[in-house]
């Protein structure tokens, strides 16, 4: 199998494991809500699972693109890629902390938040030792 079809097809598994991560979390939350009968942290569950897609589906083209042109460059970019979501993730908590005037709605928001992006670092840093591990030429 050439490089490219193995880089492109570890993308394709990436986007389509994180994907079912967060569906899945997302289904267990809203499972949770209806027990509970309360649906305040609708939003807050919402706008977590869209930002963690959309990081991720970013996160996995920029991926592909950098190892199938600079491979030798991956480590500074498994470095600069998830520094980058990193400020991205404090600077949507920080917009949503001035645009939301209660304290307690901020909390649950940034406690679902921080879950996800939790949640999608461990499975990053696991999908990518395993690509890197398999993928080690000596």
């Amino acid at each position: 199998m050439r490089n490219n079809d193995r880089v492109g097809q570890a993308a394709r598994s990436y986007c389509r494991f994180g994907l079912w991560i967060i569906a899945g979390i997302t289904l267990a939350s809203l499972l949770m809500m209806n027990v509970m009968q309360s649906f305040s942290l609708m939003n807050s569950l919402l706008a977590s699972a869209l930002f963690s897609l959309v990081t991720m589906f970013l996160y996995g083209i920029a991926w592909k693109y950098v190892a199938r042109n600079y491979a030798n460059s991956l480590s500074l970019f498994y470095l600069a890629g998830s520094g980058l979501r990193m400020i991205v993730a404090g600077m949507a908590v920080l917009i949503v902390y001035f645009l939301v005037p209660d304290y307690g709605v901020f909390r649950d928001f940034a406690l679902i938040f921080v879950a996800f992006y939790i949640v999608m670092l461990g499975y990053d840093a696991y999908f990518f030792a395993r690509y890197e591990k398999n993928n080690i030429k000596v």
